[in-house]
């Protein structure tokens, strides 16, 4: 379930699970194309980690995609929680096919089916192009209705909010992030171990649409 990708400067690492679901056993966590990026050695887009087990509060927030570098439909999880008893033609009635994620030259794309359930039976389409000078993220949601779709990224570098864009501040770049909508910007914890974490700040494009739709991020390098 992990890609792993050198292009240009660029340097990510990719995940999702073979079948879309949660791994069992295992921490369970919702990060279907969660993604961690580093531009010249220096960690940009970083996975916030988990500061605690449990089932509630911030244990299962930090388990949650909603602060994984990725894509969510209406606050919920690209799958629905795994279970032991589920069998492949359940998963696959639910889930849809299993996802497929894969580089071709200096794009990676992921395609899944896991909110179907909530889409009318749409998939996501993410495609990320790497190039010299910065990144770019093109979503394609299909389906029907009208509904939240977020798409977050998580980084542990200073970011401040300058005429509708993120601007992320680095050791030798700048890196201004925008997109359809404008961004905004949370505090969360990046944990680097159990009940050890630092001060992180999550940017978030939060737009309500009417599906199919599609919507793009866009990452230069300063």
């Amino acid at each position: 379930g992990w890609l792993r990708a050198d292009i240009h400067d660029w340097t990510g690492l990719w995940h999702c699970a073979p079948g879309g679901w949660p791994h069992m056993p295992g921490h369970g966590h919702q990060d279907c194309g969660a993604f961690e990026l580093h531009y010249g050695g220096e960690a940009v887009f970083i996975d916030a980690g988990r500061g605690a087990y449990g089932e509630a509060g911030e244990a299962a927030r930090y388990r949650a995609a909603g602060v994984h570098n990725t894509l969510t439909i209406d606050d919920a999880d690209p799958y629905p929680a795994n279970r032991p008893y589920y069998d492949d033609a359940f998963r696959r009635a639910i889930g849809g096919p299993p996802p497929v994620l894969e580089r071709r030259d200096d794009i990676i794309t992921l395609r899944h089916g896991g909110y179907g359930r909530l889409s009318g039976g749409g998939d996501v389409l993410r495609t990320w192009s790497l190039k010299p000078g910065g990144l770019g993220i093109i979503d394609q949601v299909g389906g029907g209705g009208r509904h939240r779709i977020r798409r977050n990224l998580v980084t542990a570098l200073a970011v401040t909010l300058e005429g509708g864009e993120a601007v992320i501040s680095g050791r030798n770049h700048t890196f201004r992030v925008s997109g359809d909508v404008r961004p905004e910007i949370s505090t969360i914890t990046v944990w680097q171990a159990y009940g050890q974490g630092v001060p992180a700040t999550s940017i978030c494009f939060d737009a309500s649409a009417t599906l199919p739709w599609q919507g793009h991020i866009n990452v230069s390098v300063v």
